[in-house]
């Protein structure tokens, strides 16, 4: 009401199994344009992506029928729909809800059929608020390829991998490399991410299947050091036999476009080395959980 917003956001505490943070807790309160609030939807620093992380005047929310059965992150379709029928988003950084996260959720039971659904509502969302919002193309590619990798990342908790998504999330991170390469806010691991993906994608779920290995066994997840690699061997040869496998006779089927230095003279070859030194524990890896 003081604001007079047609939306108002606050934050969240997020309670996992290793206990309660919030999100933001500054207590300073931002107001946004449609356009503004549309472009931090895409960015997470503030605005979120959920539908339970605000409050809305009734005549904002349009008629929105979900053309497909969307699993994850459904709430985002919604959200910008009445964003566009706002014209003024508050944000206030006060944690007022309380956000858990189950072990058994749809968001960890991994990859099924349905998630082929999530991939393309990315990228029909990204033409058309690309083509609606040509300002604020490059903040929304980035979100939504970050989301693409997500689903690729699903597939290494329930070892369900589909060669069809894969190649498509792949093809369209290498087709907008540029919007990702300057894409900021994002932590490391995922920058780290989209140069995985762009080399080759087996080398991001062969990372993560290690990450969710070690999890699974209780081992430290952020000191990967050399000596825990023979033991997440030893408890599940699957992460070795997983790595080597893919990495070194997964057969090309599309044309690379290298990054920078990277040219046709980096082949399978390097990756295999890569991939042995990783599983082997020869290189010391660190992965931020």
């Amino acid at each position: 009401e003081r604001t007079n917003a047609d939306a108002a956001e606050g934050s969240f505490f997020i309670n996992q199994s290793n206990g309660e943070k919030a999100f933001r807790n500054d207590a300073v309160t931002y107001i946004y344009s449609q356009l503004e609030a549309l472009e931090k939807l895409h960015t997470l620093e503030t605005i979120q992506d959920k539908l339970w992380t605000r409050v809305y005047r009734r005549e904002c929310i349009p008629e929105f029928d979900q053309e497909n059965e969307v699993v994850v992150g459904e709430d985002y379709s919604l959200v910008v729909h009445i964003f566009e029928h706002c014209e003024k988003i508050a944000y206030i950084g006060i944690p007022y809800y309380h956000y858990f996260q189950r072990e058994d959720s749809v968001c960890n039971a991994g990859y099924t059929e349905k998630h082929i659904q999530v991939v393309k509502n990315c990228i029909y969302y990204r033409n058309y608020l690309s083509n609606r919002y040509p300002t604020i193309r490059s903040t929304v590619t980035a979100k939504l390829l970050f989301d693409e990798m997500a689903v690729l990342v699903a597939m290494t908790k329930n070892s369900h991998y589909d060669k069809d998504v894969i190649r498509l999330v792949t093809k369209d991170v290498r087709e907008n490399f540029k919007y990702l390469k300057g894409a900021k806010g994002y932590r490391c691991i995922m920058r780290i991410s989209v140069y995985l993906t762009v080399i080759h994608p087996y080398l991001l779920m062969g990372i993560y299947k290690v990450y969710y290995s070690m999890k699974k066994h209780n081992i430290n997840c952020i000191g990967f050091v050399p000596q825990f690699a023979p033991q997440i061997c030893e408890h599940s040869p699957s992460v070795s036999s997983y790595i080597t496998s893919y990495i070194t006779s997964y057969q090309y089927e599309y044309e690379y476009e290298y990054i920078t230095s990277y040219s046709s003279s980096y082949t399978t070859s390097a990756q295999s080395s890569f991939a042995t030194s990783f599983v082997t524990g020869s290189g010391c890896v660190y992965i931020n959980g």
